[in-house]
């Protein structure tokens, strides 16, 4: 073998090796943003399904008071995202979603949207 043919092989299986490992990171980098992109979604749905909640809690109570626990929220009436059912599942999904069970609702009602932080 010439050695412009050794050097043109080593080239082409350089070539080839780095196509192929270019393509293994495409790909592991598409499932990896596929996957934190599902995850975010199921964390937003979540968010809304507990804010729901919240919501129905609030009305039972006439609007005077802030829920003090998972378990008040619980009385909620039942709900449905995906495989999560409110209450059956509120054990799984408050390891997803975040409740300040300590707000004040007059500390609340006096903020604007530019100071609001989260529920």
């Amino acid at each position: 073998m010439t050695r412009k043919r050794r050097t043109m092989t080593w080239a082409l299986a350089t070539a080839g090796v780095a196509a192929v490992a270019g393509l293994v990171w495409l790909t592991y980098t598409f499932i990896s943003v596929a996957k934190l992109q599902l995850e975010a979604e199921e964390r937003l749905q979540l968010t809304i399904l507990v804010c729901e909640a919240i919501g129905d809690d609030l009305e039972a109570n006439g609007y005077t008071r802030w829920p003090r626990s998972w378990d008040e929220l619980a009385d909620s009436p039942p709900r449905e995202w995906r495989q999560y059912r409110w209450p059956d599942d509120v054990d799984k999904i408050h390891r997803f979603v975040v409740v300040d069970f300590a707000a004040d609702l007059d500390a609340a009602a006096a903020t604007t949207p530019a100071t609001f932080a989260a529920v």
